[in-house]
């Protein structure tokens, strides 16, 4: 059986509490940058492809251990965070200060909703999600290392659970009582499970 990890990134300047410019750009901090180094202890052997999302932080948690095996090719793929505030309002702000425009647009449970610009609709958000587990389909590599983000890991292990399930105001509190019940730590490698068909589809 292959083996696909879902790596969060270290912890970056958001998570301990500084100032965001956009969600792309945001570091790792000095905590974060150690965590990406002990990581590469976890591999005592090459994987046959990393991949990471567009946001830098991910690309500085690979970096020990594309430094390590340089010979493993790296891809880019749209695996990055769900980002559903408007970048422009939320620009140079922490994360206290976004807490009451997350709350409000996890209220709406409204899968349509965009805020604006840099925002995508939760809709959008698993649609990329679908993408990716329809791409690992068609990888025939032995073991796969995806350098993503909280959100994204656990929407793909929510959609894993439930392939068929509709997107829509049910399906989102499910995913958001999910990730209270499973938080991705930062640094942290979750294992991929595929989903099964029609298994558990149906949110009841």
């Amino acid at each position: 059986m292959p083996l696909i990890q879902l790596i969060r990134h270290g912890e970056s300047i958001a998570n301990s509490g500084g100032v965001s410019k956009t969600p792309a750009c945001i570091p790792l901090s000095k905590r974060g940058e150690d965590q990406a180094l002990a990581l590469v202890a976890q591999f005592l052997r090459p994987p046959d492809l990393i991949v990471v999302s567009p946001y830098i932080r991910t690309h500085q948690t690979a970096a020990p251990l594309c430094a390590r095996f340089p010979a493993v090719p790296v891809e880019t793929w749209p695996v990055h965070e769900f980002t559903y505030l408007n970048e422009v309002q939320y620009a140079n702000t922490t994360e206290d200060q976004r807490t009451p425009g997350a709350r409000a647009y996890w209220q709406r449970r409204d899968p349509s909703h965009c805020e604006g610009a840099g925002a995508e609709s939760f809709a959008s958000f698993m649609a990329r999600v679908d993408d990716l587990i329809e791409r690992l389909t068609t990888r025939h590599e032995r073991h796969i290392c995806i350098f993503t983000h909280s959100f994204f890991i656990n929407a793909v292990q929510w959609r894993c659970l439930h392939p068929e399930a509709e997107v829509d105001a049910h399906f989102i509190e499910g995913y958001l009582d999910f990730r209270l019940a499973n938080p991705v730590a930062n640094a942290e490698a979750v294992i991929y499970a595929a989903p099964k068909a029609h298994s558990q589809s149906v949110l009841v």
